[in-house]
């Protein structure tokens, strides 16, 4: 499916005045595509002009579709001319500030600024371009980074090339502990079971979320430990695939050597148009 509609003006729907009207209401940077997507629609129910009607039913079904997204991240999901200053990594982060989440593991900002900050340092973005054997540079051929307070994972870590998910370590104090059974049942992933009326924890189950230390009457469950799992080589499409652990850091210092290994194996050994996700995948199957 083309993103623009129309090539030429011959290859245009006409319009009402009024539903040319409310299109001058969309931002400059998108009108085209709105427009095409507009006319497309009309067209394939059978229309040859397009009414203010038609105009408002698929400005519903867009805002349907955007769900609160931001006009920048509409832009850089936009084809655009490959040229020196397209950026190329697409990050999404959970809105945990906005929804009020009480859940956050990690400071969202400062994970995220870490990573824009070495990629501005290092020029990532734009050797990342320079890769694009194509006159367009188009949204899967960007590096998506998912950065995720906690494992709920809400920015959908699990299917992006890189990510970054908020983790915590229970520490288990049972001279207090009343046999309850609380965090056994507070618990999504059955880390802990009751065995003989104690728990027992399972360290490989545990995804790091916090629910059982909140679940304890007697304060018998600390965080050890804070900090950010690194997850490399999701994506959808043909073939999907979820991302897997790469490891676990304590602050963003600590994770930045390897995503900057990672992000430059690709640039060194990527094939030509190969995909991030598809090369991280290729290159750890190796012997």
């Amino acid at each position: 499916m083309k993103l623009f509609a129309r090539k030429d003006a011959s290859d245009s729907l006409p319009w009402d005045q009024e539903a040319e009207q409310a299109l001058k209401s969309v931002p400059l940077v998108v009108r085209p595509m709105v427009r095409g997507k507009v006319e497309q629609s009309v067209r394939e129910k059978g229309g040859d002009k397009v009414s203010l009607a038609d105009y408002q039913a698929a400005e519903q079904r867009f805002k349907a579709m955007m769900s609160g997204k931001s006009m920048d991240s509409l832009k850089g999901k936009m084809p655009a001319k490959n040229e020196p200053g397209v950026p190329m990594l697409a990050f999404n982060a959970c809105h945990n500030a906005l929804a009020g989440c009480q859940n956050p593991l990690i400071d969202m900002e400062e994970w995220t600024q870490a990573v824009k900050n070495w990629a501005d340092a290092a020029g990532i973005s734009e050797k990342l371009r320079q890769k694009v054997q194509a006159d367009t540079v188009k949204f899967h051929n960007k590096v998506k980074v998912s950065v995720s307070g906690c494992p709920n994972g809400c920015s959908r870590p699990q299917i992006s090339g890189l990510a970054i998910v908020g983790y915590a370590r229970p520490d288990f104090n049972l001279d207090n502990c009343v046999d309850c059974g609380d965090c056994a049942e507070s618990c999504p992933d059955q880390a802990i079971i009751m065995k003989d009326d104690r728990p027992v924890y399972d360290p490989h189950a545990c995804q790091g979320c916090f629910n059982c230390s909140q679940a304890c009457p007697a304060d018998c469950i600390s965080l050890e430990e804070k900090g950010g799992r690194l997850l490399a080589g999701g994506k959808l499409g043909r073939h999907p695939h979820l991302a897997r652990v790469v490891g676990e850091f304590a602050s963003p210092r600590d994770a930045m050597p390897v995503i900057d290994r990672i992000v430059r194996d690709y640039l060194d050994h990527g094939l030509e148009n190969e995909r991030f996700a598809d090369f991280w995948i290729r290159w750890n199957r190796r012997e």
